[in-house]
């Protein structure tokens, strides 16, 4: 088992089981410090089919890293007096610092948590109080026994010990009705109101999304005054970083959103990972893209920020994978080193965008389904990619649209797609040359004089991804004043490229037609980023960018402005030791 800063008291060692006491060779242990390994040898081997009970006596310190059991603490604004706290952080292999355990995420089993605390403070766990009794010998000291915990990965079991306030006990409307409770040190109580009052609305949402309840009847929010993540996930006691779950009356709007994005995500999680969980770390993104997506697809409605969250998740990505091989977001990772290493906001952004991926390619109500019965199937159960492939590819057929396999999407998480596409129209296929494939096309017309929307003609197929330079040939039945936009929405993650007829029809239209020849928001912001892209990889002349960005006069969204003036263009104009293009702003 897994083990990691405990004093074990070798002594206190028994297995019992097969109806006698199983002895240990002298007891022979084994300690590995890469894996923290705890090996324990028998004298003969245990018999299938029986029961064991393993025991041990163990003792460790409260630690100051934020990992495991470790303490915090707050100064009351009162008193000026400090206030200690103790509460877990598990994941992702930090459970094997606070007990002897099979620390992995397969390594499912149920746990009942008992705490023994003075009675000024409050004791929570995943699972309501079941009874709590007198310590036999502490006075004013109690043990408090928790309902079990089902079946779960030893990550997401948390317990704390506190004397934090709660803010306020709310009900959710949804079939459990939840209650919940928000833990923070006094002078936060009455900066919480707007995350007390979001997390059971979100709960609501993703049980209807998701179609299967939320299986508990309680969540307690603690705000952590220290932590080493923004939040976690764990069931029934969700834990934050105070700066994460408190709203200043002089937070910026973007703050404010960016507080209500971390804790969509975490509700998220509790279908995404607590639910259905990878079977091993290397697929963390199994659990993280799929959360973040769906948490902005939570916080769009109300809060109207998930489109820019989309947006710039696109904006990071091209950004960095322009500036170093693609990375595998499904990678094989194996000691706690490597597994930790796993969680940045890559594995989380592109995961995101390659569920969006696959919400676009084949639609609402394929991908719902397939949602749905992806977590419906494996609940309280291990996956690995291809699970998700499988009801992914299942509800594509049922519901008659583009057909998916493994093979067309999984070098998506392998970081074997990148590159650049380059469309052109052909006026036909060559004899013996498969047909092309090729996502999305959006086709608009240029009448002489002036531009027009485009009649709706679209053609729905995948592309292949891209693992260099990589054009496709279009045949499209369309006469040279007809321009024709690749990847709408930018649903797939690759830079395009087109021939300068095209090019200039599309500038053209964004700077003449009062609705932009109806292009898509997310493809003009991506027009500006890959036109500048290829003039940092000299495809193209930064001539053809500025001209582009002259449409920006009419534009009353954020995100191009964001995307040209604050980023890309700031960045090309600091290079460019003072000499501007002609048709610099």
């Amino acid at each position: 088992m897994h083990a990691r800063n405990l004093r074990i008291d070798k002594s206190g060692i028994s297995l019992t089981g097969g109806g006698e006491r199983q002895c240990l060779t002298d007891m022979d242990i084994e300690l590995n410090e890469v894996y923290d390994y705890y090996t324990l040898h028998l004298c003969r081997d245990p018999e299938l089919g029986q029961t064991y009970q393993l025991t041990m006596h163990f003792e460790s310190s409260l630690n100051a890293t934020e990992s495991g059991y470790y303490n915090s603490s707050y100064t009351d604004a009162a008193s000026q007096e400090k206030h200690y706290l103790a509460v877990t952080q598990f994941s992702p292999t930090f459970a094997r610092q606070a007990f002897p355990c099979f620390d992995e995420p397969p390594w499912k089993a149920t746990f009942n948590v008992t705490l023994g605390y003075h009675k000024r403070y409050t004791g929570l766990s995943n699972m309501p109080i079941l009874q709590c009794r007198q310590h036999e010998s502490l006075l004013d000291y109690v043990w408090c026994e928790h309902e079990q915990l089902s079946r779960t990965s030893t990550y997401l079991v948390a317990y704390a010990v506190h004397d934090l306030t709660n803010a306020a006990t709310v009900q959710s409307d949804t079939k459990n009705r939840v209650i919940f409770r928000n833990w923070l040190q006094p002078k936060a109580v009455d900066q919480a109101n707007f995350s007390i009052a979001m997390a059971p609305r979100v709960i609501g949402y993703f049980e209807d999304l998701f179609r299967l309840d939320f299986s508990l009847r309680k969540i307690d929010q603690l705000a952590a005054p220290t932590h080493r993540f923004s939040a976690m996930e764990n069931w029934g006691l969700v834990t934050f970083k105070e700066a994460k779950f408190v709203h200043s009356p002089n937070d910026l709007q973007v703050a404010r959103d960016g507080k209500a994005k971390t804790l969509a995500h975490e509700y998220a999680n509790q279908w995404f990972g607590n639910l259905v969980t990878m079977k091993w770390w290397n697929d963390l993104w199994l659990k993280e893209g799929p959360s973040t997506y769906f948490a902005y697809l939570a916080v769009q409605p109300d809060w109207g920020c998930g489109e820019r969250f989309i947006g710039e998740d696109l904006e990071r990505f091209f950004l960095q994978d322009s500036a170093s091989p693609a990375r595998a977001i499904s990678r094989e990772v194996k000691d706690p080193a490597q597994i930790l290493g796993q969680f940045s906001e890559y594995v989380y952004e592109k995961g995101a965008l390659i569920m969006r991926m696959l919400h676009k390619m084949i639609g609402e109500e394929a991908f719902l389904l397939a949602i749905r019965s992806y977590i419906s199937v494996h609940s309280f159960g291990n996956v690995e990619q291809a699970h998700l492939w499988q009801s992914m590819q299942a509800a594509a057929v049922e519901e008659k649209v583009l057909p998916l396999t493994s093979i067309l999407v999984e070098p998506w998480t392998r970081g074997r797609c990148r590159g650049l596409s380059t469309g052109h129209r052909c006026s036909g296929l060559r004899n013996g040359q498969r047909e092309p494939q090729s996502n999305e096309i959006l086709p608009g017309e240029r009448p002489e004089g002036r531009r027009q929307r485009p009649e709706g003609r679209q053609l729905l197929s995948w592309l292949e991804c891209p693992t260099s330079a990589h054009t496709v040939e279009l045949p499209l039945s369309t006469a040279r004043s007809e321009w024709f936009i690749l990847n709408p929405q930018v649903s797939v993650i690759y830079r395009v490229n087109y021939d300068e007829h095209n090019w200039r029809m599309i500038i053209s239209t964004l700077a003449d037609d009062s609705s932009f020849g109806g292009i898509p928001v997310y493809n003009r912001v991506q027009l500006m980023d890959d036109l500048m892209a290829l003039g940092e990889g000299k495809l193209l002349s930064y001539d053809w960018a500025f001209d582009l960005f002259e449409y920006l006069q009419r534009e009353e969204e954020f995100l191009p402005w964001k995307r040209s003036l604050l980023d890309r263009l700031g960045t090309l104009l600091s290079g460019l030791h003072g000499k501007a293009p002609h048709s610099a702003i």
